[in-house]
């Protein structure tokens, strides 16, 4: 994941559990709905405040103290840094499209609830490069006497998976017809055995074996194929984009990724 989009995680975070807060005061006071109707009814408007990149509105429910209102990817805001950092993010921006994709929502007591989001995100930023992702939120929001505000909030975000780097286990100019092949994606992802296929020379089908990494959490494979590579050839691995999915979201690579490289000639 590319830095700005990693800094783009924790503001929209900080922004979607600000935003929810923000129109809550009056609009929002308890009475013939319950609070988990309040609390859904603040999520949209969250959502909507944040497409809009208004800060205002999604701050004013924000407690403003120096102890964590929100957590971003790990990463911990304070309550008055709350509308600083998102202000900063949302100037580097063009575009902020903020959906619900679905959610769960449910009361604790007659004067909380707890607000679970699936959400689709997409950016554009001032120099006109585009970004998606998916996150989930979780919040609770409650009333403090003085109105409804969002409490808490913590946030995951994550990409669409995509291979960052791909590589026989051997030096590419002298790759032994024995090598395995090494795929690496930006996140921990799920695969299937229809994940990669292997042709050797082209049109020569080799099947392979993939084994996590150790210690990648699912973001680096081993491949092994089930038989020595045909020395001299000239293969091409082609990872299937429908077959790598993040476990997290259930979202699929944007695309097919190939990689080709020739095997060692024989001694």
């Amino acid at each position: 994941m590319r830095a700005p989009f990693r800094r783009f995680a924790v503001i929209v975070a900080v922004a979607l559990a600000g935003m929810v807060v923000g129109r809550v005061s009056k609009s929002a006071e308890p009475g013939p709905a319950g609070p988990a109707d309040i609390a859904l009814r603040l999520a949209q408007e969250m959502a909507a405040s944040a497409s809009r990149r208004d800060v205002k509105s999604l701050e004013k429910l924000i407690p403003q103290t120096d102890r964590v209102a929100y957590v971003s990817n790990g990463h911990p805001i304070t309550g008055r840094k709350y509308a600083e950092t998102l202000g900063q993010y949302y100037a580097s921006l063009k575009v902020l499209d903020f959906k619900w994709d679905r959610w769960e929502v449910f009361p604790i007591g007659d004067r909380a609830a707890v607000f679970t989001g699936w959400a689709n995100v997409k950016t554009v930023d001032q120099k006109g490069e585009s970004e998606a992702a998916r996150a989930l939120f979780t919040m609770v929001f409650a009333d403090d006497g003085s109105g409804w505000k969002r409490v808490i909030a913590q946030k995951w975000q994550s990409e669409v998976p995509a291979v960052s780097a791909a590589h026989p286990a051997a030096p590419e100019d002298r790759v032994p017809p024995a090598s395995g092949i090494a795929v690496h994606f930006n996140e921990g992802v799920t695969v299937t055995p229809s994940t990669f296929h292997l042709e050797c020379p082209a049109g020569t089908p080799i099947a392979v074996t993939a084994t996590p990494e150790p210690l990648s959490d699912d973001s680096s494979f081993l491949l092994r194929p089930a038989r020595s590579l045909p020395a001299g050839a000239d293969c091409k691995l082609k990872v299937v984009a429908a077959q790598v999915s993040d476990p997290r979201f259930g979202q699929t690579m944007a695309a097919d990724y190939t990689f080709s490289f020739k095997v060692a000639g024989g001694s």
